[in-house]
């Protein structure tokens, strides 16, 4: 069950910034695809991904790590951007992508057996998540500034 305080960081971030967004639930795991992301054009070769984040039933008190885009996601110059690695998604988010999401908006989507990039961030590595002032909000501020740095 996805956990309130999630549900309501979910509402709040597709709110202020005008995003879709489609979770899935794997086990403890809970995956939320915001669809058509934006990142800078002038820095990749699209306008907007697809971006999957993940966290647990445990959150707030579980951090944020990693993001994860379709595998075509690429720097305007077409080298893969810094940091990322190929990333198999498990079958759960598989399958609710190729049903749920492959086929909407304008961004390119990955196949449904496609591999996904995976963002290597870990912004708490310094400073630790703190629950009393960190949550989908300030991790999506990590995300937005990985994207402006281009490389």
């Amino acid at each position: 069950m996805i956990p309130s305080q999630l549900a309501g960081d979910l509402e709040a971030v597709g709110r202020e910034r005008k995003l879709v967004y489609k979770c899935v639930e794997d086990g403890e795991l809970i995956y939320t695809v915001f669809v058509d992301y934006p990142i800078p054009s002038d820095r990749y070769d699209v306008r907007t991904t697809d971006l999957a984040v993940c966290n647990t039933t445990g959150y707030p008190k579980t951090a944020f790590d990693m993001f994860y885009t379709p595998g075509s996601t690429r720097l305007a110059g077409g080298a893969a951007p810094k940091g990322t690695s190929s990333w198999p998604p498990p079958p759960a988010l598989f399958e609710f992508y190729s049903r749920n999401v492959a086929g909407e908006g304008g961004a390119p989507r990955a196949g449904p057996h496609s591999a996904w990039l995976q963002w290597s961030i870990h912004p708490y590595q310094e400073t630790p998540w703190d629950p009393a002032v960190d949550d989908l909000g300030t991790f999506m501020a990590y995300v937005d500034q990985r994207f402006m740095n281009g490389d």
